[in-house]
């Protein structure tokens, strides 16, 4: 992982974003991420028909 933010917009949106050194590193965490007791405890919190999860490409500014 390089780094990790959060949003919150005006709606009370959150959004947790991730930047991975490259797509295979972010899914395999995903993937792996399924697996961990303490992880399971906080994704039992969150409204699970309101997460999504998206990849996308990071496009350096010039």
């Amino acid at each position: 992982m390089v780094r990790r933010s959060l949003s919150r917009d005006d709606t009370g949106l959150w959004t947790d974003y991730i930047e991975w050194v490259d797509l295979s590193s972010a899914q395999a965490a995903a993937s792996a991420a399924h697996n961990l007791e303490t992880l399971q405890r906080f994704l039992t919190a969150i409204d699970g028909d309101s997460m999504s999860l998206r990849y996308a490409t990071m496009n350096p500014l010039p």
